[in-house]
């Protein structure tokens, strides 16, 4: 073995171990990030369950406030139906004079329009007849022109096939070290990719519950403001 040959034996041992090292750092440093996240999220949690809690008491306070004011508007509302209704009857009654007034001034329209459209549909079907006859004839001169193509694609493609099988033999003799390096690479790179999401997913969550303890806090004070105000009789 040269000397040559031997250095770049050396160096590719170095860069596995030292990949292999970095590898592991990814792995202890995704332990740690999916522990925060699962304490965050269970932070999160408490929180909604509490947002919760406090909108259901301000919602039962809420409905007992409204049903004094609902009786009210019920009576209100029943009257303003009856009126509307009387007015829909009044407008559809009217409506139907005036289309009955209509239709007998269309009807003659009608026997015209007619007409023109049996004329109109007799000419686009002659029209279409000689359509399909010239598509048949130009589909007919593109099928021969795409045999010839056919011919010679095939043949580049064999050409081309081949040229990537002997691309393929050479690849399968590198050597197993490259291999072991690039398997390694690959393992930290996917590893610290999913470090980077862990901790964007852990910054987040933190946001989240940030927002979500805003929240809490406004409903509280909410719901501390509807208990101090009367109920309306």
């Amino acid at each position: 073995m040269s000397n040559i040959e031997t250095n770049l034996s050396t160096q590719t041992q170095k860069s596995l171990f030292e990949a292999k090292k970095e590898r592991q750092q990814c792995e202890q440093d995704l332990i740690l990030l999916t522990n925060r996240i699962k304490l965050l999220q269970l932070e999160e949690e408490k929180s909604r369950k509490q947002i919760e809690e406090s909108k259901k008491k301000h919602f039962l306070l809420e409905k007992a406030q409204q049903r004094s004011i609902e009786k009210t508007k019920f009576k209100e509302e029943l009257q303003n139906s009856f009126e509307k209704q009387r007015k829909i009857k009044q407008k559809w009654i009217q409506d139907l004079k005036l289309q009955i007034t209509k239709n007998k001034e269309s009807s003659l329209k009608n026997v015209e329009k007619a007409k023109k459209k049996a004329y109109i549909e007799m000419r686009s079907q002659r029209d279409q007849s000689l359509i399909e006859k010239y598509k048949i004839l130009n589909d007919t001169v593109k099928k021969n022109k795409e045999r010839s193509l056919s011919v010679r694609e095939d043949h580049m493609k064999f050409s081309m096939k081949a040229k990537r099988l002997e691309k393929i033999r050479e690849s399968q003799n590198k050597s197993e070290y490259i291999k072991r390096l690039n398997d390694e690479i690959y393992v930290k790179t996917r590893l610290e990719s999913k470090v980077s999401e862990m901790e964007t997913l852990e910054s987040e969550l933190i946001k989240r519950i940030q927002n979500t303890q805003n929240v809490q806090f406004k409903v509280f004070s909410d719901l501390h403001n509807l208990k101090r105000k009367p109920l309306s009789p």
